[in-house]
């Protein structure tokens, strides 16, 4: 989770709110199911799904303004930076909000289903995502 945190900078607290709130929200429909629509945690899941793909746009757009100014920086020490190797490491760590942010939302809607499975037959409306 660190390494998560680290590599994808800022967004990454963003998704992480977003994406506690989408769960905790979706954990209290688990447990009461009955009298109560999933429609609000459906919500917060696009809301966490579009901070996750602003954060990975975040990312990448990141490697781009600073890879030139990376490999200048580090052209004469050695290690072998070019652009490849540097566009791909980039590449890889612009992946951690929506490896984040795509887990809460499939934790989510794991809950939800378990929420609609419990439901009460009188209150079942047949409908995935009817607003009771």
């Amino acid at each position: 989770m660190g390494t998560l945190m680290t590599e994808g900078g800022f967004p990454m607290f963003l998704v992480l709110a977003f994406g506690l709130a989408t769960l905790l929200l979706a954990a209290r429909f688990a447990r009461q199911p009955d009298g109560r629509s999933p429609a609000p945690v459906w919500s917060l899941a696009i809301v966490t799904i579009a901070t996750t793909v602003t954060g990975v746009a975040a990312d990448l757009a990141a490697v781009g303004h600073h890879a030139p100014r990376f490999l200048q920086e580090h052209a004469g020490d050695g290690a072998g930076y070019d652009l490849p190797r540097v566009l791909i490491q980039g590449f890889a760590e612009s992946m951690a909000p929506a490896i984040l942010g795509s887990t809460f939302v499939a934790l989510a809607a794991l809950l939800i289903a378990v929420g609609l499975l419990r439901r009460s037959p009188a209150s079942r409306t047949g409908a995935f995502l009817a607003v009771d």
